[in-house]
């Protein structure tokens, strides 16, 4: 396998992942339950910062409440290689559902701070598992890469939006109403997904001799490009809200708002699914580039709503072609029994940034004021995966890239 990547727009290498799953039944019940579980992350993504902050916690506990769920997540990516050899992902899927509205109904009985810090926990591992198992059975399910991932991010996106937007007409009536819903939304995901076709735990090939497949050419890439895409969604579900918030915004323009990130994310994963780039790591650096500009310049719009909109909705446009392209790029860049690793590397990449984002701004409060903090972040969130892609293509262009 040599440095260029095979095109995630183009068929099916040889002895690739086949269609074995049934198309109708199968995609429908997949399509119910990404819904239902990105409705329920987006309720939450939007009503736990809000919850915490009325529960007396201030900002810089927000911040460290999003990475105890952050380190969470991390703790399960890593794990997922190892789940994924051993359990079929169908189960996975319907494990982080329960999780996820297990975690909601905790916090409907108290918003203590041990049941948060429990509650924060459960998230963490249900996005890790149910993002990572969707994507495999999406994948497996046939066709190319691109378009696979492309119908996932198009569908949890539909969730995301409507997620906010629904707690930001609940939470004027009441913050524990929001959790309801949103842990209904997470019954949903599991119920149906236990309908899903069973599919054999992936037969993992070992690496002797090989380099860590995080390090493989194109994988490399892909993971930095997850980074990114985790900074975004982690600030989107802690500090974006403050910041808001901050600048006057009431409940429900702060929903509508956050949902126009998805929106966005809807439109870009679209045009990918329905005309591929093949250009795909310079589609990559556009997304990187969009995110960390809006996460930058947040703090300074964020006291116009329409302004703060325009930002938001760009950020979420580039978090849309990352969170597609990134895992296209990552499974099509390794053999098939190896997808599962290359997928679990992108996303334990998002959960190191969903880690060190909202604790490092917590962190620089003591010392900085939060648009300063939040900019900087902003800007340090998109440098490596630039630095990144600049380099591999350095060594492409110099021959000097290595095999992996």
């Amino acid at each position: 396998m040599t440095d260029a990547a095979p095109d995630p727009g183009g068929e099916p290498a040889e002895g690739g992942p086949r269609a074995v799953v049934p198309a109708g039944g199968d995609r429908a019940a997949a399509t119910v339950a990404i819904l239902g579980f990105s409705f329920a992350m987006g309720t939450g993504a939007l009503v736990l910062p809000l919850l915490a902050l009325a529960s007396g916690y201030d900002a810089a506990s927000v911040g460290f409440l999003t990475a105890v769920a952050a380190l969470s997540q991390f703790g399960f990516r890593l794990l997922l290689p190892w789940l994924l050899g051993r359990y079929p992902d169908r189960g996975l899927i319907v494990a982080s559902a329960v999780l996820i509205a297990l975690s909601y109904l905790m916090l409907m009985t108290t918003q203590a701070l041990p049941v948060f810090v429990v509650a924060q926990l459960l998230q963490g591992s249900a996005r890790a598992l149910f993002w990572t198992a969707s994507q495999t059975h999406a994948i497996r399910a046939g066709g190319t890469a691109v378009r696979s991932l492309a119908g996932v991010s198009v569908v949890s996106s539909v969730g995301s939006i409507a997620g906010p937007i629904v707690a930001g007409v609940l939470v004027t009536s009441s913050l524990e109403l929001a959790l309801f819903v949103g842990a209904l939304g997470g019954i949903l995901a599991a119920g149906v997904s236990a309908r899903l076709h069973r599919l054999d735990p992936y037969d993992r090939p070992k690496r002797a001799g090989r380099p860590r497949v995080w390090r493989r050419p194109g994988v490399d890439v892909a993971c930095w490009a997850g980074f990114t895409a985790g900074g975004w969604r982690a600030m989107l579900a802690s500090y974006v809200p403050v910041i808001l918030q901050g600048a006057g915004l009431p409940p429900v323009i702060i929903g509508s708002l956050m949902a126009l990130a998805d929106g966005s994310a809807i439109a870009s994963s679209t045009a990918i699914l329905v005309r591929p780039s093949h250009h795909v790591r310079r589609a990559i650096d556009v997304g990187v580039i969009a995110v960390a500009a809006s996460l930058a310049s947040l703090p300074f719009g964020a006291h116009h709503a329409v302004l703060a909109g325009a930002l938001i909705m760009v950020g979420g446009a580039g978090s849309g072609i990352l969170v597609t392209l990134g895992p296209a790029l990552a499974s099509e860049s390794v053999e098939p029994g190896e997808q599962g690793d290359a997928i679990s590397a992108s996303g334990t990449f998002r959960a190191v940034a969903s880690l060190v984002m909202p604790a490092g701004v917590a962190a620089a409060l003591s010392v900085v004021a939060l648009p300063i903090a939040f900019t900087v972040a902003g800007i340090g969130l998109g440098l490596p995966a630039l630095i990144a892609s600049l380099g591999r293509r350095r060594g492409v262009v110099g021959g000097q890239a290595s095999r992996p």
